[in-house]
């Protein structure tokens, strides 16, 4: 429970890969949006600024509006060559930084206006409005470490606005509003926290089989292109498995399809014991997995296979073990441009595997046996 349903919600390193890359669109759909609706917002209360304050009083606030609403303009044009957290989380801190640091230029620059009771709202409008700016995490699936950084950024720029005198934060802003705006930006941060749980279980819902557990086909190949994507970019490895459990229609026949359910839950449970954090097992249909190692070579994967070599795919009712036939391919290694093509390289591999007896690995150069103790396959075969 504390592994799976709180950690996640207080520091992103504790993210399934799928939740992350989910995040990370979000959060850059919402920053597009949010930088359009302020972009127009700024621009929109000018005429406000130029009928209620003199010119000279206000020119330089009306040019700070316009260089304010380019620079978001900007920001909802922008595409980044690749999606990361890092990527992320700092065009959403350029998000806020671009309204605050707006605030203190205004705070700072109209302190010789007299105020008289028909410009009141103006004035308040100025002072409150970092109020707006926490309210806008709630826009965000966030962490409680997210929250609570871009929190003391707001707060502190309030803090020190309040140094000013005579400016119009000094002069509305008191004990009892800051504290509304830490009870505002309170409530912000865990809204953004009941978004990112929320957009967990959904993603669990949606993405995730019924009987095994493992990420959905589709779903799985479209992270598959992600992540493709992005090591192409980086020219990092990304090794595939594709893993067609052995005589599993014998396993129906001999003990039923309630057992033949258990048995390919016990054996994605193996994968996945077998696998490290940022690994992906997908079930592809049937019997047949597919296994994603991000940043893994071909040279790389011995670890995972030995852990796999002990148990193989779990065990049978009778106590005999469940081996499985697989193919690897690696997107360096073997060249392959798409994701289709690597999975058909790893899936032709597989059907080596099968036509050789099964229980078996098969690389580009190599066969070699998945569960040695078997003795099903020869103990190392090269490949023509």
């Amino acid at each position: 429970m504390l592994k799976t349903k709180v950690l996640p919600l207080m520091r992103a390193r504790h993210h399934s890969l799928q939740l992350v890359h989910s995040r990370i669109e979000l959060i850059l759909y919402r920053v597009r949006l949010t930088a359009l609706i302020l972009s127009a917002l700024m621009l929109a209360w000018v005429p406000l600024d130029l009928t209620f304050l003199a010119w000279n009083d206000v020119k330089g606030v009306v040019f700070a509006r316009v260089i304010a609403s380019l620079t978001l303009g900007c920001m909802i044009f922008y595409k980044p060559r690749s999606l990361t957290p890092a990527l992320a989380a700092r065009l959403m801190a350029v998000m806020l930084t671009i309204p605050l640091v707006f605030f203190f230029y205004v705070n700072s620059t109209l302190v010789t206006i007299t105020w008289s009771k028909d410009i009141q709202f103006i004035k308040s409008s100025y002072a409150h409005f970092p109020i707006l700016i926490a309210m806008m995490l709630s826009l965000f699936p966030l962490t409680a470490v997210e929250g609570i950084a871009f929190s003391m950024g707001i707060t502190t720029v309030t803090i020190f606005s309040l140094l000013i005198h005579t400016s119009p934060d000094y002069m509305l802003v008191d004990l009892g509003t800051i504290w509304i705006q830490l009870v505002v930006t309170a409530l912000s941060v865990v809204a953004a926290m009941s978004q990112l749980h929320f957009m967990s279980g959904f993603i669990e819902f949606s993405t995730r089989d019924d009987m095994t557990k493992c990420l959905k086909r589709d779903f799985g190949m479209t992270l598959l292109d992600t992540l493709l994507a992005t090591h192409a970019r980086k020219k990092h490895p990304l090794t595939i498995f594709f893993i067609d459990l052995d005589h599993f229609k014998r396993v129906n026949d001999t003990f039923g399809h309630d057992i033949g359910d258990q048995v390919l839950f016990n054996a994605a449970e193996a994968m996945r014991t077998a696998l490290r954090k940022q690994d992906s097992v997908i079930r592809w249909g049937g019997e047949e997995f597919l296994v994603i190692l991000p940043d893994t070579a071909m040279k790389d994967v011995g670890p995972i296979l030995e852990r796999l070599e002990i148990n193989g795919f779990g065990q049978l009712p009778d106590g005999e073990i469940q081996t499985g036939s697989m193919g690897i391919a690696e997107v360096i290694e073997d060249l392959t441009g798409t994701s289709s093509e690597l999975v058909k390289l790893a899936d032709d591999r597989m059907y080596k595997a099968k036509r050789g007896g099964g229980n078996a690995i098969v690389t580009k150069t190599s066969r070699s046996p998945l569960v040695p103790a078997l003795g099903l396959t020869p103990n190392s075969e090269t490949i023509p």
